[in-house]
């Protein structure tokens, strides 16, 4: 698990090392101590919360809005759906994505779906390139959306990127700034 920052800014983060029992350590200073501030525990609360969270493959909005993926039932409806639970009452809502809720009794379940579906874009199939491959991307960083090739490549520090021929600019495989891309080399058949 990487870093994680609680509600109250404090961020804990996981110490994994050879020869190191795990553990964690908890901002601002990262140094060992045996003193556990107010802050601190909230912190603790929220970061085991949220590992148990993604233990059972949910997405927490806020203390008492839990959201689930979920299978769209609706003939001819393509969006992606999510089940959101209220803890407090034990009810399911299911929402899909882009739902209007001008007609909402309850706009918190349909904030909580949004950020949801914010906080967890549709891949995409260039999300999953492979260093080597050469693609032709959409970019969307001028006044215009500009087609450039891309190759992907891989970093020590940056990992799995894509890079401009010049080899100046690096995008993360996700970038928003690519808004469409397919591959070029080696060549995709149609089959």
């Amino acid at each position: 698990m990487e870093k994680f920052t609680a509600s109250n800014g404090t961020q804990v983060v996981p110490i994994t090392a050879p020869g190191v029992a795990k553990g964690i350590a908890v901002a601002p200073d990262f140094g060992c101590r045996t003193n556990i501030y107010d802050g601190d525990v909230q912190a603790l609360r929220e970061f085991f919360q949220h590992e148990r969270d993604q233990e059972l493959g949910r997405w927490r909005f806020n203390a008492y809005l839990t959201v689930y993926e979920a299978e769209n039932h609706q003939p001819g409806n393509r969006a992606r759906a999510v089940n959101v639970l209220d803890d407090r009452t034990g009810r399911l809502h299911m929402r899909h994505e882009g739902q209007a809720a001008w007609r909402e009794t309850n706009p918190a379940l349909s904030e909580a779906a949004a950020a949801y579906f914010a906080a967890h874009p549709e891949p995409k199939q260039w999300h999953e390139a492979k260093p080597g491959e050469v693609w032709v991307a959409k970019l969307s960083t001028g006044p215009t959306f500009d087609e450039v090739a891309l190759q992907v490549m891989e970093y020590a520090e940056e990992g799995i990127v894509f890079m401009d021929h010049a080899e100046e600019e690096p995008y993360e495989l996700t970038a928003t700034e690519i808004t469409d891309a397919r591959r070029i080399w080696p060549e995709v058949s149609d089959e």
